[in-house]
This record gives structure tokens, sequence and C-alpha cells, in this order.
């Protein structure tokens, strides 16, 4: 009874074991990759090597389970699978490489390193000359779906990851080469374009008057490349767009600076432009044939040197800061002063004398022969560089004379005397008297006292003041005892 009992538990014991065994198995049972272990559903490393069996995919933007151990785990455990939508690929903590590329289980992964083949046919540029710092696009003519260009050789920035165009400036002159690299294959292709800079700008001139014309000119590094070229800053024109000369001119006075600009690179020409400010004469009113020195004053100062004048008679023309002229017609005259569209001028009046008036000198005889001078009026204008000559003004009558005399009548001034005016308008002397043996010979015969008289017209030698700026009645009388002569009302006598 014992030994039953025993082999009755025993077989109990191992239907329990059996039964238990019976309800550890899986329910639901496992699936895919998955075996049943103690009741559990695990992962079969035999037979899940790409967890494509733990792949549940609930939209486009779905999950993308990928085996870690023995677990299937999803896109929210993965540390760097960015964007595994629909990938049937392992993902692990890292992209795709290229060596992944030719992979059938790798085919979207999305901002790796690679994502399709790309062939570059050819690059191109928006400009092929430009100047430093203007920007130069350039684009990938490519053959596929992608834009996996990696381009190099610029300067601001140097460089680009991806992108069928890239966008870049220089800060220096010169051949400047960029290349298109794709990130799958060989096909690398370059475009080179011209970077060019202002080198320097220079004028025709430095210093010039209002409304002269300036040509300013530019050279460029590398040489050539004018059609790049804004000027700007000018006066008439303002401005022009390309060309390798810039001609302006200014209205105004002053400093002027004309910029030639291509981008960030420019170069500036400054000159000056000057206009006559005023004119000045040491005289505004002078005698015909007396010289008038006119001055002018510019702005800015200095550059009088500039000056052109005109309006004078001898000479007519004259440059630089003083002009000496005269004229021998009494008139207004006005004299200019220029500098291109800029002048100035002065008026001045040019007359004859109007007159004269006679004194006797001193001393007041020479022998026989009365000593008289005479000052030109106004006396005010300074006549001191002309010169006055005597001519026969008209019939005079010799009272001292008698048919048979051994003395021809004397009715008339000589006519062949001329004298200089001083400083002070003065001329002399006029000498007027009988000679010794005259007075002798009239006394003797009888006739004194006696006299005579001449006409005598004053001219100016030289100029057009008309027959005369004066006429005198000359006389000179023998006295028994005395000589007097008399000049235009004024006498003076002697014993003799």
């Amino acid at each position: 009874m014992r030994t039953k009992s025993r082999i009755g538990l025993l077989t109990c014991l191992l239907l329990w074991i059996f039964t238990a065994s019976v309800m550890a198995c899986c329910d639901p049972p496992c699936t895919g990759c998955k075996t049943c272990e103690a009741g559990v559903c695990v992962t079969d490393d035999d037979n899940c090597h790409t967890c494509k069996e733990c792949i549940s995919i609930s939209s486009t933007h779905g999950e993308c389970q990928y085996r870690s151990g023995n677990n299937c785990m999803t896109h929210s455990d993965c540390d760097d699978c960015y964007s595994c939508v629909n990938c049937e690929c392992e993902c692990t903590s890292e992209c795709c490489t290229d060596s992944d590329c030719g992979d059938p289980d790798c085919w979207n992964c999305v901002d790796c390193e690679c994502e399709c083949d790309i062939t570059v046919n050819s690059v191109s540029s928006d400009e092929d000359e430009a100047c430093v710092g203007c920007n130069v696009t350039f684009t990938a003519d490519v053959t596929g779906s992608c834009s996996c260009v990696d381009w190099s050789g610029g300067d601001d920035p140097a460089s680009q990851d991806g992108g069928r165009s890239f966008t870049t400036k220089w800060n220096t002159a010169g051949a400047k080469t960029v290349t298109a690299t794709p990130d799958c294959g060989d096909s690398t292709k370059q475009k080179q374009v011209t970077i060019v800079k202002v080198d320097s700008v220079t004028s025709n001139f430095n210093v010039r008057c209002i409304g002269c014309d300036i040509t300013f000119t530019v050279t460029t590094n590398p040489s050539g490349y004018y059609d790049l070229i804004e000027w700007s800053r000018g006066g008439t024109p303002p401005s022009q767009s390309g060309g390798a000369t810039f001609t302006t001119h200014w209205d105004t006075a002053g400093i002027k600076t004309v910029t030639a600009t291509c981008c960030d690179s420019s170069k500036n020409k400054q000159v000056t432009i000057v206009e006559v400010d005023y004119v000045t004469s040491n005289k505004d009113t002078a005698c015909v044939r007396c010289y008038v020195t006119f001055t002018a004053a510019t702005n800015p100062a200095g550059y009088e040197s500039l000056v052109q004048w005109s309006g004078g008679q001898s000479p007519a023309t004259g440059s630089g800061k003083t002009f000496t002229t005269r004229w021998a017609i009494p008139d207004t005259k006005t004299v200019t002063a220029s500098c291109c569209d800029s002048n100035e001028t002065k008026d001045v009046i040019i007359i004859c004398p109007s007159g004269e008036n006679t004194s006797v000198m001193s001393p007041p005889w020479f022998g026989t022969l009365a000593r008289f001078k005479a000052r030109l009026t106004p006396h005010s204008v300074d006549c001191s560089c002309i010169r006055v000559q005597e001519y026969v003004g008209g019939p005079g009558n010799d009272g001292c004379h008698f048919p048979g005399s051994i003395y021809s009548p004397w009715t008339e001034v000589t006519g062949s005397i001329s004298w200089d005016v001083d400083s002070n308008n003065w001329y002399g002397p006029d000498l007027i008297g009988w000679s010794v043996a005259q007075i002798n010979y009239y006394r003797f015969v009888g006739r004194a006292p006696c006299h005579n008289v001449m006409i005598q017209d004053m001219r100016v030698i030289g100029a057009t003041c008309g027959s005369s700026y004066k006429q005198n009645q000359l006389e000179a009388h023998i006295g028994t005892t005395t000589l007097t002569s008399k000049r235009d009302g004024v006498s003076t006598t002697r014993p003799w």
C-alpha cells in the first residue's frame, strides 16, 4: 500500500510537470522571428538579422523598428536615425555612409552623407567678371534627382555643403576657380571667373575753373574691365555707368571728389574748382595812352595764374594775376577776367585832357625868351604817360614886320616841338620871345614897341582826342626898354 502510494505520487508529480509545461507555452503563439521560451516570445538571433518582421508602419511617416539585442526598438528609441520613413534597414547610431549607397536595405537615409548617385555635367555663373565684394552665383547642371553637390573655392563663404547653386564673393582680385563636387561619383566640374578691383583714378587737370571739363581715367586690376566701373560725384553730368574715362564739370567752386566704384572696391580723385572772385584796378579813370593795371582774385585764393584777360587795346589780352594795358581812344572800357565759365569785369574811363593851365616857370626868362609851363586838366587824372605837341592853330600876325624887313613875318608856331608830361600832369618849358638880333633890328628901324600873335593847338601824340585838346594864343612884345611874353593870357616882363 505504501509502495503504491509512492508510485502514484511520482506519477502525479510527472503529470503536474507535463501539465505545467504545456501550460507554459506562448499564447497566442509567437510569429515571425520570435520564438517561445518559457512562455515568452523572444527574438531568434539566427532568424532576425535585419528585423524586417519588427517593422510596424502606421503612416507615410511611420515608425522604423530595428533590432537591438533580442528586442525590437522603435524610431523613438533611435538616437541618430533621422526620418527613417518606410525604411527597411537596420538603424544604428549612425547615418548611412557612401559605402551603404548600393545597399538595397539603405535607400532613403535622409540627411546622410549620400542620398543617391548624382552626376555634375557643368557649372555656370551669373557673371564671368565681377568686382571685389560682389556676389557671384554658380549653378551646377546635374543628372539625378538629388542636390548633394559640395562647393569650394569661394572666399565669403569659402565653401558650401549641398545645393545646386552656390553664392560667394571675394576680397582680392584675380582669376578665381569654384569647384562643384558630387557627394557620390567623381564628376567634378569647375568654373573660373575674374574678380576685379579699382586700382587708381587720375585726372587730366588737378585744378580747373567753373564750367571747364575735366576727364578722369580709371585703371583696374586686372586691367581692361572698365564696363564694371560706376562713376559718381561729378558735376555735370553727375555720374556714368561704365567706361575707362569720365568727363564732367562743375558750376560751383571748391574741392571736388570723383569716385570710381566697383562693388566694394573704389578709388577717389580730388580736384580743385576755381572761380574768379573779383577784379580791381589801380585807376578808375585814366588818360589816353596811360597804362592801367588790373588785378584778379580767385576763389579758392592762389589760382590767379588760370585767369585770362580781355578787353584791352595795347595789349588786347593777357593772362595771370595782373593785366596792364592802355587805350588811345577816349571811352568807357570794360576789362574781363575769365576762367572758363567764370568771369568778372572792371570798367575804367579813358579820357583825353580837357585842357591845361599855363604858369610862368622859375626862373621866368632864358635870355630874351620867356619860360612857360602848363598843367593838363583834370588835375586828378594821371596823364603822366602821354606826350603833347604843338601844332599851328590858325593864322597869326606880326606887328613888327614891314615891307622890306630883313626878317620874314613871324605868325606861326614852330609846330615840331613836343613835351613829356610829368607825374603831376605838368609839361614845359614852352619858350616864347624874340631873338636878340630881331629885338635890336626892330628897335633900330623904329618899329618898337611892337608885337606878334600866334595861335597854338595842343594835341596828344598817338591818341584820338580831336583836332586839339587846347588852343592857346601866344604873344611876344618888343618894348623900348622891356620885353614881354604872353601865353594863354599869362604874361611875364623883363627889362631889356
